[in-house]
């Protein structure tokens, strides 16, 4: 297959598995969504995973449709070992263990991008079994018809495999397994240092800023200030050293990049708002209490928040991706492991169609 024909190929699967899916909530005489012998569709899940994994690890390297599939094979293949040895120590260490290690067994690059999709696939997989055991089939439709998820299989794989790590993470975090929690956090700290952003807005989602309420307050109030403050947010958050590649960004003129383009991205926040619309008719409007969407739901509104501030910056979504990763359990969790609405199977069937069709809209658009 070329690297041409790869995206569209994955964009049909996932809309042919949402429109089957949603075909049967929508025709349920009963709830199908109730129907807790759906856990075993975990038992499909694993297979189908397994194969997408091999498949992304497997894309031509071909530097038109994968950029940053490209850069990573160059190092990869020129590298020396030593030099790669001499920085496994510092900075995002895993990915350069995991790079060591890769070379040491010999693997060639397709291999070592195999490794790299079996640990991002595998790990969000895995993550939305936990969140929503009830339909991890379903919740796996929403993740992989997320609009970044195979952007970030593809090109910035470390920040993609940095978040599926740390989305694995929360959810033993929310069970107050915290030792496991940790050890998953570092690995995906070390694996892309900007997932200190979330892992910060988590800790304060779950103690700090705990009533959903404000957490919207905060989320509403970066859009004023990104619209007041412009791009001086994007020198205030370089100056402090979240992340070196900020500042670059921050100076490119990348105009007509699609998705990586400047401005304050109105298309982009339309995106990030739908989360908070549900997450406001869960919890406030309908005054549901649940305390694992309760963090989740408050983790995203901050950490989005910060991309608001940053908005106008080159390759942003980047940026909106330290929230984004969260986007499809926010959007899932109620759906599945919650009882909002009384037709509830027809909502999911409705929400299901329309979250995948923006995906393949805004592909269409940009791409």
């Amino acid at each position: 297959m070329n690297a041409a024909s790869y995206f569209p190929t994955f964009l049909g699967i996932v809309a042919f598995m949402s429109a089957i899916m949603a075909w049967r909530f929508y025709m349920s005489p009963t709830s199908a969504l109730s129907d807790r012998g759906s856990r075993g569709s975990i038992y499909l899940c694993i297979p189908l995973s397994l194969v997408l994994a091999l498949w992304i690890g497997m894309r031509p390297l071909d530097p038109m449709a994968f950029g940053d599939t490209f850069s990573y094979a160059h190092s990869y293949m020129n590298v020396p070992i030593h030099l790669v040895f001499n920085n496994m120590g510092k900075g995002e260490w895993l990915f350069a263990w995991i790079g060591v290690a890769c070379k040491l067994l010999g693997l060639d690059v397709h291999g070592y991008f195999t490794v790299i999709a079996v640990i991002y696939v595998m790990s969000g997989t895995w993550a939305i079994q936990r969140f929503v055991p009830k339909n991890p089939l379903l919740g796996l439709t929403f993740l992989c018809g997320s609009l970044m998820y195979f952007t970030f299989a593809t090109n910035g794989i470390r920040n993609g495999m940095a978040c599926h790590m740390l989305l694995l993470g929360m959810s033993f975090f929310l069970q107050s397994r915290y030792i496991i929690a940790a050890i998953i956090g570092i690995a995906a700290f070390g694996t892309h240092n900007s997932v200190v952003l979330p892992i910060a807005s988590m800790l304060a989602a779950r103690w700090v800023i705990t009533r959903p309420r404000h957490a919207i307050y905060i989320w509403l109030g970066s859009i004023v200030l990104s619209l007041i403050g412009g791009n001086a947010f994007i020198g205030l958050f370089s100056s402090l050293g979240f992340d070196e590649r900020m500042e670059s960004y921050g100076n490119l003129n990348t105009q007509g990049l699609g998705f990586s383009g400047t401005g304050f991205r109105w298309d982009f926040l339309l995106y990030s708002a739908m989360p908070v619309v549900m997450g406001y008719v869960v919890l406030v409007r309908r005054g549901m209490r649940e305390n694992w969407y309760r963090v989740l739901f408050c983790t995203y509104c901050m950490a989005n928040a910060f991309w608001v501030l940053v908005i106008r910056a080159a390759f942003t979504n980047r940026f909106a991706y330290l929230s984004w990763f969260m986007y499809p359990v926010i959007i899932a969790y109620p759906l599945i492991m919650m009882r909002v609405w009384p037709d509830q199977d027809r909502r999911t069937a409705q929400i299901l169609l329309a979250y995948v069709g923006f995906t393949i809209i805004m592909n269409t658009l940009y791409w």
